[in-house]
């Protein structure tokens, strides 16, 4: 009677430990193996599945369809498993601290070599996307990271995050980086102090523009001056060629006729010049009251 009791009590536990071995694995959710301690079944897909159970089998089943999130720069729960008092606080390059916050959103692309590469994961994903923070942050200025550089810092840590995973051969693929916020620190004094560098900033550019728009206005008023003083030196350039080629015909008709009489062409020249001459003269008519004969005094200015 004991016999059959403990035959039926071990026959209820070989089956129960033989039971022990199936498991699920969800159409979501990928599946590996292990014997003995080595991998031996590897990426199970969705279904029922039997294993050798625990101690001598074991199975992983992890969700592979399903974006996975790590945030940093947040007090909010994440992957991270451990605290970092100053995490919020990230240096730009000139000295500058910002305040930031990223969601990394990633999947468990290859379940065996995210099991294999290394013994936790998910803290060398979250040590990783320190780094390239980091030196995404390092490589610009506070100014270019809170303007034009925030849109394209997710890309770059994406990116730059790839890279150093297909690297490591760690099974994972990052899906987005999300930029969530990014200031100034949360600090009054730090803060005003920055705005205070923002509005200079702002100012220099905007005197900057002014300049630009003064500097083109004098270049434009330059141009134009110095195409009417070039239009007017043409202008009088082509009056005194003209002039000068008036003159040669007027000299040249003179040599002819003066060829021809010359005491005549002596005496017009002279009428000629003494006209022009005297017609810039004023002449005064004075009687001259020493003399006895009915003479006149004639006296130009």
């Amino acid at each position: 009677m004991i016999k059959k009791i403990l035959y039926s009590l071990g026959a209820l536990f070989i089956t129960l430990y033989v039971a022990s071995g199936f498991y699920a694995v969800e159409p979501e959710e990928t599946a590996v193996t292990y014997i003995f301690g080595k991998m031996i079944d590897r990426n199970i897909e969705a279904g029922i599945h039997w294993n050798v159970p625990y101690p001598f089998g074991r199975q992983t089943v992890k969700n592979t369809k399903s974006n996975l999130f790590l945030s940093l720069g947040t007090t909010a729960p994440s992957l991270r498993n451990f605290t970092f008092s100053g995490r919020n606080l990230w240096m730009t390059g000139g000295a500058s601290l910002v305040e930031i916050q990223i969601d990394i959103q990633y999947t468990i692309a290859q379940l065996d070599l995210y099991e294999t590469s290394h013994d936790k994961p998910e803290f060398f994903l979250d040590f990783l996307a320190q780094k390239m923070l980091t030196r995404s942050l390092i490589e610009q200025s506070v100014d270019d990271i809170l303007t034009t550089g925030r849109q394209l810092l997710g890309s770059q840590i994406q990116l730059a995050m790839q890279a150093e995973l297909d690297i490591s051969n760690i099974g994972i693929q990052i899906q987005d980086v999300i930029v969530k916020s990014l200031s100034p620190p949360n600090n009054d004094g730090v803060a005003n102090a920055f705005q205070t560098v923002q509005n200079a900033n702002s100012d220099r550019y905007k005197r900057l523009e002014e300049a630009e728009t003064r500097k083109d206005q004098m270049l434009f008023n330059a141009e134009a001056e110095a195409n009417r003083i070039r239009n007017e030196g043409l202008a009088d350039q082509f009056t005194r060629i003209e002039k000068a080629r008036g003159d040669t015909v007027r000299f040249a008709s003179l040599a002819e006729e003066w060829q021809k009489s010359p005491e005549t062409m002596e005496r017009r020249i002279y009428l000629e010049e003494m006209s022009e001459i005297l017609n810039g003269v004023k002449v005064y008519v004075v009687p001259d009251k020493s003399n006895q004969n009915d003479t006149v005094q004639v006296i130009g200015n």
